[in-house]
Protein backbone atom coordinates (compact mmCIF):
# COMPACT_ATOMS: atom_id res chain seq x y z
CA UNK A 1 0.00 0.00 0.00
CA UNK A 2 2.67 2.48 1.04
CA UNK A 3 4.35 1.82 -2.90
CA UNK A 4 1.07 3.06 -4.46
CA UNK A 5 1.04 5.91 -1.74
CA UNK A 6 4.62 6.85 -2.82
CA UNK A 7 3.75 6.54 -6.64
CA UNK A 8 0.47 8.66 -6.46
CA UNK A 9 2.08 11.66 -4.72
CA UNK A 10 4.80 11.56 -7.20
CA UNK A 11 2.19 11.70 -9.85
CA UNK A 12 0.52 14.44 -8.29
CA UNK A 13 3.60 16.27 -7.96
CA UNK A 14 4.67 15.87 -11.80
CA UNK A 15 1.00 16.73 -12.59
CA UNK A 16 0.91 19.91 -10.48
CA UNK A 17 5.06 20.72 -12.25
CA UNK A 18 3.52 20.42 -15.90
CA UNK A 19 0.43 22.52 -15.10
CA UNK A 20 3.09 25.03 -13.50
CA UNK A 21 4.98 24.96 -16.99
CA UNK A 22 1.55 25.02 -19.09
CA UNK A 23 0.27 27.94 -17.58
CA UNK A 24 3.68 29.74 -17.81
CA UNK A 25 3.98 28.99 -21.75
CA UNK A 26 0.68 29.98 -22.28
CA UNK A 27 1.43 33.27 -21.15
CA UNK A 28 4.29 34.29 -23.13
CA UNK A 29 3.43 35.85 -26.60
CA UNK A 30 5.53 34.17 -29.56
CA UNK A 31 4.93 36.75 -32.76
CA UNK A 32 6.15 36.22 -35.94
CA UNK A 33 8.13 39.41 -35.85
CA UNK A 34 10.24 37.93 -32.26
CA UNK A 35 10.57 34.46 -33.81
CA UNK A 36 9.92 35.05 -37.87
CA UNK A 37 8.02 30.96 -37.21
CA UNK A 38 4.17 31.44 -37.51
CA UNK A 39 2.48 30.57 -34.16
CA UNK A 40 -0.45 29.01 -35.98
CA UNK A 41 1.16 26.29 -38.24
CA UNK A 42 4.87 26.62 -37.90
CA UNK A 43 5.86 28.16 -41.03
CA UNK A 44 8.81 29.74 -41.38
CA UNK A 45 8.28 31.72 -44.64
CA UNK A 46 6.54 35.25 -44.08
CA UNK A 47 6.57 38.22 -45.45
CA UNK A 48 6.99 41.41 -43.81
CA UNK A 49 5.09 44.46 -45.11
CA UNK A 50 7.01 47.49 -43.72
CA UNK A 51 3.98 49.83 -44.25
CA UNK A 52 0.45 49.38 -46.17
CA UNK A 53 -0.93 52.19 -48.40
CA UNK A 54 -4.16 53.27 -48.07
CA UNK A 55 -5.37 55.53 -50.22
CA UNK A 56 -6.86 58.99 -50.07
CA UNK A 57 -8.10 62.03 -52.25
CA UNK A 58 -4.30 63.18 -52.52
CA UNK A 59 -2.96 59.66 -53.67
CA UNK A 60 -1.70 57.03 -51.61
CA UNK A 61 -0.62 57.38 -47.71
CA UNK A 62 0.68 54.75 -45.56
CA UNK A 63 -1.86 53.29 -42.91
CA UNK A 64 -1.16 54.82 -39.24
CA UNK A 65 -2.96 54.88 -36.36
CA UNK A 66 -2.12 58.34 -35.75
CA UNK A 67 -3.34 60.15 -39.54
CA UNK A 68 -4.18 63.55 -39.07
CA UNK A 69 -5.36 66.21 -41.41
CA UNK A 70 -4.21 70.05 -42.07
CA UNK A 71 -5.64 72.15 -44.34
CA UNK A 72 -2.49 73.29 -45.42
CA UNK A 73 -0.65 69.80 -46.28
CA UNK A 74 -3.45 67.57 -46.62
CA UNK A 75 -3.53 64.20 -44.72
CA UNK A 76 0.00 63.96 -42.14
CA UNK A 77 0.27 60.14 -41.56
CA UNK A 78 2.21 58.97 -38.04
CA UNK A 79 4.20 55.89 -37.76
CA UNK A 80 2.88 53.47 -40.48
CA UNK A 81 1.41 49.97 -39.52
CA UNK A 82 3.34 46.87 -40.21
CA UNK A 83 2.38 43.76 -40.94
CA UNK A 84 3.78 39.92 -40.94
CA UNK A 85 1.95 37.19 -42.91
CA UNK A 86 2.80 33.66 -43.03
CA UNK A 87 3.00 32.76 -46.44
CA UNK A 88 1.87 28.96 -45.29
CA UNK A 89 -1.44 29.61 -43.55
CA UNK A 90 -1.81 33.47 -44.58
CA UNK A 91 -2.15 34.16 -40.82
CA UNK A 92 -1.50 38.04 -40.41
CA UNK A 93 0.08 40.11 -37.54
CA UNK A 94 -0.29 43.56 -37.48
CA UNK A 95 2.40 45.91 -35.04
CA UNK A 96 2.59 49.55 -34.93
CA UNK A 97 6.38 50.79 -35.25
CA UNK A 98 6.08 53.48 -33.26
CA UNK A 99 3.77 54.51 -30.19
CA UNK A 100 5.45 57.97 -28.91
CA UNK A 101 2.91 60.30 -30.77
CA UNK A 102 -0.14 58.08 -29.63
CA UNK A 103 -2.03 59.59 -26.29
CA UNK A 104 -5.11 58.38 -24.94
CA UNK A 105 -8.26 60.54 -25.39
CA UNK A 106 -10.83 58.20 -24.27
CA UNK A 107 -13.12 58.10 -26.74
CA UNK A 108 -11.20 56.76 -30.10
CA UNK A 109 -7.78 55.65 -28.00
CA UNK A 110 -8.27 54.13 -24.66
CA UNK A 111 -6.12 52.56 -22.39
CA UNK A 112 -6.94 49.06 -20.96
CA UNK A 113 -5.27 48.26 -17.97
CA UNK A 114 -5.59 44.56 -16.72
CA UNK A 115 -6.21 44.50 -12.47
CA UNK A 116 -4.02 41.88 -11.56
CA UNK A 117 -6.08 41.58 -8.67
CA UNK A 118 -9.60 41.27 -10.50
CA UNK A 119 -11.28 37.57 -10.76
CA UNK A 120 -10.51 35.74 -13.51
CA UNK A 121 -13.66 34.47 -14.71
CA UNK A 122 -14.82 34.14 -18.34
CA UNK A 123 -16.93 36.37 -20.00
CA UNK A 124 -19.51 34.10 -21.17
CA UNK A 125 -21.88 31.73 -19.26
Amino acid sequence: MAKIEDRLMALELAVSELRAELDAARTRIRTMRQTLTCPSCGGRRILHFRYINESNALGLTPLSLTTQYSGWRGVLPGDPLEAFICKQCGLLEWHASGLENIEPDGEQVVELVHDEDAPSTPPYR
